[in-house]
């Protein structure tokens, strides 16, 4: 067999392998669809935001979320050395009083956490001691969520779960951030939609997920997790050690980031690889891997 005949046979096997994936994520669509659950209210809700400086996309998402999701508390974390970022979350706040947005917003300012711990996690950490509703989402500063998400997120939280978006980044200005744009949107929903329909969702993506607030202190909140690098994984390891599953929806969360260029790109590609890494060590085996 010449090397035409197997390049024709390997790009037969990927298409099929794609078509079932692209058929497991549409019938686990039209599933979630169809039992979405009477909706709640988004005032159960405290908002979690570790800030960082330096995206000029970042006031507008804050700002972006205040005006989707009011009716929620918000808990915005930044460190004191993060003048960009302490700048952005200001700019955002008067926007939001002009807009006429009736924001229901805390802002947390402490010294950067030491080294060796994770800096996000730390500040989420700090956040939970400011959460007094029965949920508590963690969201990052350069996601946006769409209308009555978190009303349709609350109705999914059932005792023990850790529920999760669908990422979709926005393309930005630059052919670094179209690369980072097309590799998400190529694969997002069909890598995490066919993983729930078969019930094998192990991990959330990072960029929203949703908790009861009993639940994340029964398993020892984000101290518990704040030596870990990979910080999305480590809170659905909690989770999923602790009894609990994840719930992993079709909810889509916008995320715009600017890729400022090949540096930025490869770091970021460099940080979901070392996630990559660790999740198929831990879930299929080192052995298999390594070398």
């Amino acid at each position: 067999m010449n090397g035409a005949s197997w390049f024709g046979i390997l790009a037969a096997a990927y298409a099929v392998l794609n078509l079932i994936r692209l058929l497991l994520a549409l019938s686990e669509r039209r599933r979630q669809q169809a039992t979405i659950p009477s909706q709640q209210t988004e005032q159960a809700v405290t908002v979690l935001q570790p800030i960082l400086g330096g995206d000029p996309a970042l006031t507008d998402c804050l700002v972006a979320n205040l005006r989707h999701a009011g009716g929620a508390r918000y808990v915005w974390l930044l460190d004191n050395e993060d003048a960009a970022g302490q700048a952005a979350a200001s700019k955002a706040m008067a926007q939001a009083i002009a807009a006429g947005i009736n924001a229901n917003l805390y802002l947390d300012v402490a010294p950067a956490p030491p080294r060796g711990l994770n800096p996000k996690v730390v500040k989420l950490a700090r956040g939970l001691l400011k959460v007094e509703t029965p949920f508590v989402a963690v969201l990052d500063d350069d996601t946006a969520l769409p209308h009555h998400a978190l009303d349709r997120a609350v109705g999914l939280a059932e005792p023990g779960t850790l529920v999760t978006g669908l990422p979709f980044y926005a393309a930005r200005s630059n052919n670094w951030s179209r690369l980072v744009t097309g590799f998400v949107n190529a694969n997002a929903m069909l890598t995490y939609l066919p993983a729930a329909r078969l019930g094998l969702s192990r991990t959330v993506n990072g960029m929203f997920t949703l908790m009861r607030t009993d639940d994340l202190h029964r398993l020892g909140g984000f101290t518990a997790i704040e030596h870990e690098v990979t910080d999305d994984y480590a809170l659905a390891r909690l989770f999923r050690n602790g009894g609990g599953q994840v719930v992993q929806t079709d909810l889509p969360v916008t995320v715009i980031t600017s890729v400022d260029g090949a540096s930025h790109y490869f770091s970021l590609m460099r940080r979901w690889m070392v996630f990559a890494r660790l999740y198929l060590m831990e879930n299929f085996g080192s052995s298999r891997i390594s070398g």
